[in-house]
């Protein structure tokens, strides 16, 4: 799936609107500064530079997901399994 880390969409209210988020850099660092593994250290470059959406296999985005959730508040971390969500159904539909 692609996610695009510059763009997550963030609720930060119960009731007002949401926010579009840059979390590309806050996220590489701290995967960068947590992890044990040469590849996700790899994922982690691959997301604090990234200029476009990062590709990323079902593991990775548990993991990334995992360390999101270590760093950020709830509506952050949500807003990004969100927009995995989506972007995971839409992949299904145009497979199928």
């Amino acid at each position: 799936m692609k996610i695009d880390f510059s763009k997550v969409r963030v609720q930060m209210e119960f009731e007002g609107p949401s926010q579009t988020v840059d979390i590309r850099k806050p996220l590489g660092n701290h995967i960068h500064q947590t992890t044990g593994d040469l590849a996700m250290d790899q994922l982690a470059r691959d997301i604090y530079f990234s200029a476009q959406p990062v590709e990323l296999t079902q593991e990775q985005a548990q993991a990334v997901l995992e360390a999101a959730r270590q760093k950020f508040v709830c509506p952050v971390w949500q807003g990004l399994e969100q927009q995995m969500n989506n972007n995971q159904k839409k992949e299904e539909e145009v497979a199928s």
